[in-house]
């Protein structure tokens, strides 16, 4: 996340008509913060929600190479990430005005035919989401420019951190940091099997856990319309650990370390590790 052409531990920022990106070297005793901010996204003609005002603003880790290891194959899967909403103002310019924070993965599936997977999950903002997830619509055929052979194999949801021992979401004014398993939910999304609407793809996820693992770790803001908004943001980690293991059906998955959302089905067996039995076939 540093340009190549700034300094280590020296504060800098970028900006633009419409948004800002600042690194503090230290801000409010916390190492290493980015900061976030978008103004004043133009309204679209249609004066509805479509791409034409959205503007995304994403971070992603510099040289993030998670090791390959498959969703069928982890014990527990750690994210964690600290995030604060210090400022909101809807301006209400446009008929829609919100701001999404979000802490996404990237998943890529290496079976035949390959498939990609971005899962955006909402952990703050103006608008908060139910508690269903939510297949991003220019994904799944809504909008004619993106309905070609490379979306077919394309899927992105939208999720809420609620759904997944996180707490509640950020407000404005909030500061938190998160640290949650997220492997329980992840593999259930994947092993409900998705399917695209006929017209014009109708492609499954794939839900053989065996073919998928994570590739990229992302995080930022979604902002619509005229909504002013500032987010920070510091120590983005995700963190496979422990293995499987086949107990009859289903998969067991165990840890050798305390689990990081605690009440999560975790069973002590001594020696510091952990039995958990899942919902993956064996």
């Amino acid at each position: 996340m540093l340009p190549a052409t700034f300094q280590h531990s020296q504060p800098w920022a970028i900006a633009h008509r419409h948004t800002r990106i600042k690194f503090y070297p230290q801000l409010n005793g916390i190492n290493n913060v980015y900061e976030l901010a978008a103004a004043h996204v133009p309204c679209p003609s249609s004066g509805s929600t479509t791409e034409e005002n959205e503007l995304d603003l994403f971070l992603e880790p510099k040289d993030y190479r998670p090791v390959k290891i498959y969703l069928s194959d982890i014990g527990q899967l750690q994210m964690r990430i600290g995030a604060s909403f210090p400022y909101s103002n809807a301006s209400g310019s446009c008929r829609v005005n919100s701001t999404n924070m979000v802490a996404s993965l990237v998943l890529q599936n290496d079976q035949t035919p390959a498939q990609t997977f971005f899962l955006q999950i909402d952990i703050g903002g103006t608008n908060a989401m139910g508690r269903n997830i939510v297949w991003c619509p220019d994904y799944e055929g809504a909008y004619p420019d993106k309905v070609n052979e490379s979306y077919r194999y394309l899927f992105c949801a939208g999720d809420t951190i609620t759904n997944y021992g996180g707490g509640s979401r950020l407000s404005a004014g909030e500061k938190r940091t998160f640290n949650i398993d997220i492997l329980p939910r992840l593999q259930a999304i994947i092993l409900s099997g998705h399917t695209k609407p006929t017209r014009p793809f109708g492609t499954t996820l794939n839900k053989n856990l065996r073919g998928w693992y994570i590739s990229g770790f992302y995080f930022g803001i979604i902002n619509y319309g005229g909504t002013n908004v500032s987010t920070q943001w510091w120590e983005p980690q995700i963190r496979s650990s422990g293995g499987t293991f086949c107990s009859g059906s289903v998969k067991t998955q165990w840890i050798c370390e305390p689990p990081v959302t605690p009440n999560a089905g975790w069973v002590p067996v001594g020696s510091g590790c952990y039995h958990r039995v899942s919902a993956v076939p064996c």
